[in-house]
């Protein structure tokens, strides 16, 4: 099976055809996230879960995100081989502030 990690600024419902439901909201972050997921410092974010049915994903936390202390980013999975099998529940992950 295949995976894809979702990433956004808010929490929100984005109907998928087959009745589940996608728990972010359709933002730039979103789409940044499935199209261009270095600019935000992430990789492995796409890719085949192992025999065990698990997968890492890296997130390189990019330096001038120091500068957005207590913003909170929400993380997903979607499973799919042919179709969309699960849909994890977001995750709120909150940045730190660096003293620079």
């Amino acid at each position: 099976k295949q995976y894809i990690m979702i990433i956004a600024l808010n929490q929100g419902e984005i109907q998928l055809a087959n009745g589940l439901v996608l728990p972010v909201r359709p933002e730039p972050l979103f789409y940044l996230g499935i199209t261009n997921p270095q600019a935000f410092g992430l990789s492995r974010t796409q890719g085949t879960l192992d025999a065990s049915g698990n997968a890492s994903v890296l997130f390189s936390v990019p330096s001038w995100t120091s500068t957005l202390p207590g913003l909170a980013l929400y993380v997903g999975f979607v499973v799919y081989d042919n179709t969309i099998k699960h849909v994890s529940l977001a995750k709120r992950i909150w940045m730190q502030g660096g003293t620079g």
